[in-house]
């Protein structure tokens, strides 16, 4: 599996690309896409490497990670798939959006479907499994593509931090689901989060401080 990732939006997101060589078939996760210069950006990443778009994943629906959806639907036809327990986040991200001073490409497209713990998505001959990661919201989800060792945690967890739990989160669900779902991976897994740079199971195991064992 191949993995490129864009750095998207005011707030840093990372919207990541996966495509598997052989099909050609492609993924975008959380495509926070905010200005016409990153759709083009993307556009054009996807048209030099001759991809077929097949999914637009959200690891979960707050606002930085939502934007670049219109411009997703416009162009290639995709609405998101997302956890259905996210379903009220995502309606209410532009009012959300605009407390934060930030305006939202609209209008949103709906789900193309609800995803669940246990679901795969094919990418080709890969395969991507929902894991189901509640805390940071209700529906958050993380996806692990088992065959590249690689999973995207979105803001559940980050290099030695986790995704803030005041936006109607929980932070002692946010951490049970780091410890049980997370961390219990192979350790040479390595995680791709919403904001940051890359890390592993094996690091969070032993620095992390939020969720390191005691």
């Amino acid at each position: 599996m191949n993995i490129h990732t864009f750095q998207v939006n005011d707030l840093g997101v990372n919207c990541y690309l996966l495509w598997d060589t052989a099909s050609a078939e492609a993924a975008l996760i959380d495509c926070g896409a905010q200005t016409q210069s990153e759709w083009e950006r993307i556009r054009g990443f996807i048209e030099q490497k001759r991809l077929s778009l097949k999914y637009a994943l959200l690891t979960h629906c707050h606002f930085d990670h939502i934007m670049g959806l219109p411009f997703i639907h416009s162009t290639y036809g995709l609405k998101p798939i997302f956890h259905r327990m996210d379903q009220p986040v995502y309606d209410a991200m532009p009012q959300m959006a605009a407390r934060f001073g930030i305006s939202m490409p609209l209008p949103l497209p709906q789900a193309e479907q609800y995803i669940t713990e246990g679901d795969e998505l094919t990418l080709g001959k890969h395969a991507l499994k929902v894991i189901h990661t509640p805390g940071h919201t209700w529906g958050g989800v993380c996806f692990h593509a088992e065959s590249a060792d690689a999973l995207f945690s979105g803001d559940t967890l980050f290099q030695g931090s986790l995704g803030r739990t005041d936006l109607g989160g929980d932070m002692a669900v946010e951490i049970n689901s780091i410890r049980t779902r997370i961390l219990t991976l192979p350790p040479q897994t390595k995680v791709y989060p919403g904001h940051g740079p890359s890390t592993t199971v094996e690091w969070e195991q032993k620095h992390n401080p939020y969720v390191r064992s005691r």
